[in-house]
């Protein structure tokens, strides 16, 4: 059996180094996918819901409104008691 030096040593372990580097990228690619889609998907909820909520309030304000007016003639009606007329005098 030949002797081996230690600069093949050294050799031989570098060569394993960068093989376990890139067998444990290989397992490690997903992760920035799985983590591209858990942010779109935060992303899309946020903008969803935004525009949800926009839209309720745009509703419930035009409720308020729609409600106002209607008490409104009931609030104006015509009171005897008050001149509507001024006369010059």
């Amino acid at each position: 059996m030949p002797a081996r030096s230690p600069e093949a040593a050294q050799s031989r372990n570098r060569r394993r180094k960068t093989t376990q580097k890139v067998k444990g990228s290989k397992t490690m690619n997903w992760v920035p996918i799985v983590l591209m889609i858990f942010k779109i998907g935060v992303l899309g909820a946020t903008i969803f819901f935004s525009i949800k909520s926009h839209r309720d309030g745009e509703k419930e304000q035009e409720r308020e409104r729609a409600a106002n007016r209607q008490d409104a003639p009931a609030q104006n009606a015509f009171d005897p008691s008050t001149p509507d007329l001024k006369v010059d005098g």
